[in-house]
């Protein structure tokens, strides 16, 4: 935490399929960030999940954006591993929705955590809990139906945060985000043993405290 601390000046990078519209859907600009395009542009799903087969980032060079970085004075970055899309920017084996999967099919995680950790930048991973893709997504708990899918949630984003442990030695710790929906709030207990598990199996993995909802069901509202 000290060393954290003592950063101070860092990039936080959103990149993923919301970079291909970039805000823009059908001619028309919105106002949300291009990551939230899907709700105000009416984008099915469907659709949206399509855009898997048009990323295809040729230009991406890693050590440009960390060379860069490095110029600018940065000492650590947060990357999108996964939006609320649910598209990993990395090849798991948990999903088909992902780098595997686009005419790219190269690592882009690997390259930038590769890349920023030989330039001395410290490198976060930033992961969404809201994950629209996966079939038991759910956003509240109303019915037995809806327990048993969110179990299985549960357990597919435990494996994921340890495949990118496993996968991303580099990595200093984790940046949660899509915690606010009633689904996650009303599973603190479980939130609270998966960070304890992600601590143990990285000593001294740093963990921002909105991934967990303290026992009254609350999110903290850290950044």
């Amino acid at each position: 935490m000290q060393k954290w601390r003592e950063n101070r000046f860092g990039q936080f990078i959103h990149w993923g399929l919301a970079s291909i519209p970039g805000g823009v859907w059908k001619g028309k600009s919105y106002l949300s960030t291009p990551e939230s395009l899907r709700g105000p542009a009416k984008i099915l799903r469907s659709t949206w999940d399509s855009l898997m087969y048009q990323f295809n980032p040729v230009k991406f060079n890693a050590g440009e954006w960390a060379d860069m970085a490095k110029n600018m004075g940065v000492k650590y970055v947060t990357f999108t591993t996964k939006h609320h899309d649910g598209f990993c920017l990395w090849p798991s084996k948990y999903t088909d929705y992902d780098m595997g999967s686009t005419p790219y099919k190269r690592d882009v995680l690997k390259n930038l955590v590769d890349a920023y950790s030989a330039a001395g930048i410290d490198v976060y991973l930033y992961y969404s809990i809201i994950d629209i893709h996966h079939p038991d997504w759910r956003n509240d708990l109303k019915n037995r139906e809806d327990t048993i899918a969110f179990e299985r949630l549960k357990e597919f984003s435990k494996n994921q945060l340890a495949e990118l442990l496993d996968l991303y030695p580099q990595a200093k710790g984790f940046w949660f985000d899509g915690t606010w929906d009633s689904s996650w709030k009303k599973n603190g207990q479980f939130s609270y043993e998966l960070e304890k598990f992600l601590k143990q199996k990285r000593p001294g993995l740093i963990v921002n405290a909105r991934m967990r909802a303290d026992e009254y069901g609350n999110r903290y509202e850290d950044a």
